[in-house]
């Protein structure tokens, strides 16, 4: 099984076809890339879609790194946080 930051690299390489100088890693930040607000909308939607889970607004943002932001999906994805319905507040 894949890890939440290999995930969020993958889809940031693959799908949403993010180019850096240096390969990604967990400490690299959405900023470095010059991501901005609209590409980290696109990464949550991806990311809803793939795990069956709803990303608040606000969750991700550019200062985050890779590892932040996974570790954020992270907890909106395990079972103890319920169901989607309670992550939407």
């Amino acid at each position: 099984m894949c890890s939440m930051t290999d995930s969020i690299i993958e889809i940031l390489v693959g799908r949403l076809e993010i180019r850096a100088e240096r390969p990604l890693t967990p400490e690299t930040t959405f900023a470095s890339l010059d991501i901005d607000s609209l590409v980290l909308v696109e990464l949550a939607v991806i990311i809803e879609g793939q795990f069956g889970t709803r990303v608040p607004e606000g969750a991700l943002t550019a200062r985050q790194t890779i590892a932040e932001a996974a570790a954020v999906l992270d907890g909106l994805t395990s079972p103890q946080h319920g169901a989607p319905e309670v992550l939407a507040t």
